[in-house]
């Protein structure tokens, strides 16, 4: 009778691992929309709350599911594990490693969004910097090279630019700017002082151009200006 409690629930009810499983969906899971055809009238969204990874799908799930449960553990795409349901087996094993490794995780995570944040900076100062001929030098050591992606028969579709930079001849960065931010894609990275050189050359750009445009926009004004007085100056 024990063994046939176990599978389809009885006292384990109980089990801490319910507890343990929505702590791992709550700290390192992520908001899912699925679509329903067949929610309320006209359709709609179940919105379930789900962890996946290392072959465990932990699942909060809707409401508006019915799933008779607060929480659920799939294995190898089985379900094994939830208010009514539970089978035995290296499944388990799995589990409670993840769930030690909760901080190492969030960990990592925080690693990898501030190292694509470097990443994305270093880009948008790249942007900033006119490349002329493809390459240029902003030192002695450090060139920055960049081409377009364009296709299409007449090559009317710009689909965005690559860029690198090398220190001393060896690739230190490599990234493409597509046209929206989803579109970025991040390939070869080395940390260096090379960075803050890139960043001042970008700044010192910047304000050359800005100072450029404005040139541009007095100059234009002083023309206008001149072409009025000359009417005025215009005799019949």
């Amino acid at each position: 009778m024990g063994f046939f409690s176990k599978l389809f629930g009885g006292y384990e009810n109980n089990d801490p691992r319910f507890k343990m499983a929505i702590e791992i969906v709550d700290k390192l899971g992520e908001e899912k929309d699925t679509y329903d055809a067949g929610l309320a009238l006209a359709g709609g969204y179940h919105h379930d709350h789900v962890y996946d990874g290392y072959g465990l799908k932990i699942v909060k799930p809707d409401i508006s599911h019915g799933e008779n449960t607060d929480v659920y553990v799939n294995f190898n795409g089985q379900r094994v594990f939830d208010r009514n349901t539970y089978i035995p087996g290296r499944w388990e094993e799995v589990f409670d490693e993840l769930y030690k490794s909760i901080g190492v995780i969030l960990e990592d995570r925080r690693y990898e969004a501030d190292l694509l944040k470097k990443k994305q900076q270093i880009l948008g100062y790249l942007c900033q910097i006119p490349v002329k001929d493809g390459r240029i030098n902003i030192s002695d050591e450090i060139e920055i090279e960049s081409y377009d992606s364009i296709s299409g028969y007449y090559d009317e579709h710009y689909n965005g630019t690559s860029y690198s930079v090398y220190v001393n001849g060896e690739e230190v960065y490599s990234a493409f700017r597509g046209n929206g931010l989803k579109d970025d894609k991040f390939y070869d990275y080395k940390p260096g002082t090379w960075e803050g050189d890139i960043k001042r050359f970008a700044q010192v750009s910047q304000q050359m151009a800005e100072s450029n445009r404005q040139q541009q926009i007095d100059n234009y004004a002083s023309e206008n200006i001149k072409k009025l007085r000359k009417l005025r100056d215009k005799k019949y």
